[in-house]
This record gives structure tokens, C-alpha cells and sequence, in this order.
């Protein structure tokens, strides 16, 4: 990859996780939120035990939301470093430390 591509990547995983970008989105880092979370999940079926990638993770909101509801295992990938950095604590709050992991890396 590019020199030109790996700071694209970069300039972008940076504006997600700026407060004010996440202020704005009321939270929500991508459309209809854990709504449309959970209605993707009810789609493809996924049940209590089931391993889950969530590719471009984010804070880990809907990881969270797949292992809280339904049990699911999860592993999220997350290019921005702070973002990664904030969910893995995230999922120790919310008592799933042992259910979802979230690490940095290009998906």
C-alpha cells in the first residue's frame, strides 16, 4: 500500500474518533445504530457461543452489543489505535472481558 493510502487511512481512523465527530453522530459510528446492530444479527442468525469478526469495530459498540444480548464470542478489528484503545477497556466495564477482544489492525 501507498505511502499517499496508509495516511488517507489514518486522517479518517482519526476523525472517527475525534469527540466531536462521535457528538455528532449522537454515538452511533455508523447508520441506525444498535437498532440496525440487532436486526443484522437476527439476520444471520448468530446464537449464544457463536464467534463474531465485527470488521472496522470502532469503540466496540455493537461487539459489546453482540456478547451482552446474545452471547456471542467477539473479535473486532479497528484500524484507529485510540479507538481500539477505548473499546478494550470498554468490554471490561461491561463485564465481557472474556467474550470480546477488540485489537488494532487493517482489515
Amino acid at each position: 500500500m501507498s505511502l499517499a493510502a496508509e495516511e488517507l487511512k489514518s486522517q479518517c481512523a482519526a476523525a472517527y474518533e475525534h469527540p466531536a465527530v462521535r457528538w455528532l453522530l449522537g454515538g452511533d459510528l455508523h447508520p441506525g445504530g444498535e437498532r440496525t446492530t440487532r436486526r443484522a444479527l437476527e439476520l444471520i442468525g448468530l446464537e449464544k457461543g457463536d464467534r463474531l469478526l465485527d470488521v472496522a469495530s470502532g469503540g466496540g459498540t455493537s461487539a459489546l452489543l453482540a456478547a451482552r444480548e446474545l452471547g456471542a464470542i467477539v473479535t473486532g478489528v479497528e484500524f484507529g489505535q485510540g479507538a481500539a484503545a477505548q473499546a478494550t477497556p470498554a468490554a471490561g466495564a461491561d463485564a465481557l472481558a472474556g467474550q470480546v477482544e477488540i485489537v488494532q489492525g487493517a482489515a
